[in-house]
């Protein structure tokens, strides 16, 4: 970044700011031709559904010394990656035009078809919204959106994902996670706020981050909605939940978290990366209706079938 400012700076000191413009224009004229990676747009202003890169018109200088503004170096150096740099596709590593996967792999995901409203389990006959158990014993929380089955190639993403070096695959996730929003949700329909499912303190220092809370940014950015990181904690570190039975994931995370806020009557959206048995989502959707929370919305990227 510091080079590019030098450079920029160099070239409007020798060429004047005239040639420079000109050719911010051009690369404006490029930018305009194509849409910004996250094409989901803000879903609640459907007329930003597609952005361009805009590039100011504005002096790039005043004054005796002339230099480009920071944020006209921020825009140039997002053109110069959309168009000059091509997106490689994470499967099978050829080139696409705007995201980390092209059409046909994407096509190719195990994607979660016809699942329970309530709970995204299992392939349900046409015309039924809700499983059997969800009949039975419905669980807190009212909806459940996970767009994956958790298997093949979002299996080992939900797992690079826990890694230190995690970034791209949780932001990859929460890409698919926010088209499914799209695909899923009217504008009035979407929550209030963003509820990130909390690691505890040993795990984020292993880690490096919450995986939860990179796979909502990208949610937070195509939907407009607020991420409330810190809306709730977890007070009572715990046992890893794969391979345990379904009672002893309730009893892992049972008193496990607790509100940090008081709710007024909103609905929130739980943010997580896989859901097996729904007992984290339980156990934080209690929490989060105790402070004052209407309903509870579980968007997890993948769901994973119980054995």
């Amino acid at each position: 970044m510091l080079r590019l400012q030098r450079l920029c700076r160099q070239a409007v000191q020798r060429t004047g700011q005239s040639k420079i413009l000109s050719w911010f224009e051009g690369v404006k004229a490029l930018a305009g031709a194509f849409p910004t990676a996250g094409n989901t747009g803000n879903l609640r202003n459907p007329s930003t559904r597609w952005t361009r890169v805009q590039i100011s018109k504005k002096p790039l200088c005043s004054g005796v010394s002339p230099r480009p503004t920071g944020r006209v170096i921020a825009r140039l150096k997002a053109s110069l990656r959309h168009l000059a740099i091509p997106t490689i596709c994470v499967l099978c590593q050829q080139s696409t035009p705007a995201d980390s996967l092209c059409a046909l792999c994407r096509e190719s995901l195990p994607w979660n078809v016809r699942p329970c409203r309530r709970c995204a389990a299992g392939e349900l006959p046409r015309g039924i919204d809700l499983c059997a158990d969800c009949q039975r014993r419905p669980p807190p929380f009212c909806r459940t959106l996970a767009p994956l089955q958790y298997r093949g190639p979002s299996a080992r993403w939900v797992v690079q994902a826990k890694r230190q070096a995690g970034g791209v695959a949780a932001r990859l996730l929460g890409r698919l996670l926010a088209d499914a929003v799209a695909a899923h949700y009217e504008p009035e329909q979407l929550p209030d706020a963003l509820v990130v499912v909390p690691v505890s303190w040993q795990r984020l220092l292993r880690r490096g981050h919450n995986q939860a809370v990179l796979i909502a940014e990208p949610v937070c950015r195509a939907t407009g909605i607020p991420l409330q990181r810190r809306a709730v904690a977890r007070i009572r570190h715990t046992a890893i939940q794969p391979g345990l039975s379904t009672r002893a994931r309730l009893a892992n995370v049972r008193a496990a978290f607790k509100a940090r806020r008081i709710w007024h009557g909103e609905s929130v959206a739980l943010i997580d990366d896989v859901m097996t048995t729904g007992a984290t989502a339980s156990a934080l959707s209690e929490v989060l209706l105790d402070a004052g929370v209407a309903e509870v919305h579980v968007w997890c990227a993948a769901r994973a079938a119980v054995s």
